[in-house]
């Protein structure tokens, strides 16, 4: 089968390794380049926790704050893999979509802690 990744390169490469090693032609054309904003000061001394919705906004977070104790309250496990792999230590994935990051967030987080 021949198939196009329309992803940023460097996501669309690991998983046209895969498809590649189960014998399907693959062309890697992105659509999109994600370019974190680098001036952007994060205030997160209030926050009670950081929800994020992508693994480029745990590789972004990353890139604005060296604080890697900050709860991170993920939409999902690949976006779980990035913030572990940014080396944020308190993690939790939400397995699916929007609405169950906002169920996990109200698990987790009491409104009183402070801001998400």
């Amino acid at each position: 089968m021949r198939l196009i990744l329309t992803r940023q390169r460097s996501d669309s490469e690991i998983l046209a390794q895969r498809l590649t090693a189960l014998d399907h032609s693959v062309l890697i054309e992105p659509m999109l380049t994600i370019h974190p904003c680098p001036d952007t000061k994060l205030e997160l001394d209030e926050a009670a926790a950081i929800l994020l919705t992508s693994a480029n906004g745990a590789r972004a977070l990353a890139c604005h704050t060296a604080d890697r104790q900050l709860p991170v309250l993920c939409v999902g496990d690949a976006t779980a893999h990035a913030a572990q792999d940014a080396g944020f230590k308190y993690i939790s994935s939400a397995n699916g979509d929007a609405t169950a990051l906002v169920a996990l967030a109200r698990q987790r987080v009491n409104p009183s802690d402070g801001a998400l």
